[in-house]
């Protein structure tokens, strides 16, 4: 055997031609910015993209019945409870600020604002979150118990999803079948 191969410390000798490695991707990142994509839980209900949730609770509803008569209608969903610390300030829309040169409604970076590149107009734009005056933090999603206190307790991190739906019933007209709004709850 030769002297290389005894001691702890020997060389590796590489036969490869290419000496660049491929950098490893963060895996835990691309899985929770798919996760991100899919619930959308950042976004106002009027500002989601049609896919992930939104999508699936749209292929689900209207359900009707078979005669016709009433439906279940999908309305919007929310993930969590956003507000701040006192409770003064309550929802996620305190998260948005209007493009100074297009109007358009742009999401905040983090929650003490930040500048963001308007895909509306293209342009760099500062946007400002609202502080509340009781308490001095913005909105934020508040949890139930926070990361150590779960894990003292053995709870999950969890917040609710809830899904806004319609009821909405026809009167149906016998002889010629046209459906009109009765009502809707």
């Amino acid at each position: 055997m030769s002297e290389a191969l005894r001691t702890t410390n020997s060389k590796r000798i590489e036969f490869s031609r290419i000496r660049t490695a491929v950098p490893m991707p963060n895996l835990i990142e691309v899985q929770k910015r798919s996760y991100e994509r899919f619930l959308q839980m950042h976004r106002a209900p009027a500002d989601r993209d049609p896919g992930g949730l939104q999508s699936v609770f749209k292929s689900i509803f209207p359900i009707r019945d078979f005669r016709q008569t009433c439906s279940l209608e999908f309305v919007d969903y929310t993930i969590g409870n956003w507000e701040c610390k006192c409770g003064e300030i309550v929802g996620i829309e305190h998260l948005r600020s209007e493009c100074v040169h297009c109007a358009r409604r742009l999401i905040a970076p983090d929650a003490r604002g930040g500048v963001v590149l308007c895909d509306g107009c293209g342009n760099l734009t500062p946007v400002t979150i609202r502080e509340c005056e009781q308490c001095g933090d913005p909105v934020a999603l508040k949890f139930k118990y926070d990361v150590d206190e779960c894990q003292e307790r053995g709870q999950t991190f969890t917040v609710p999803l809830k899904v806004t739906i319609q009821l909405v019933v026809y009167d149906k007209d016998p002889d010629t079948e046209v459906r009109s709004i009765r009502d809707i709850k």
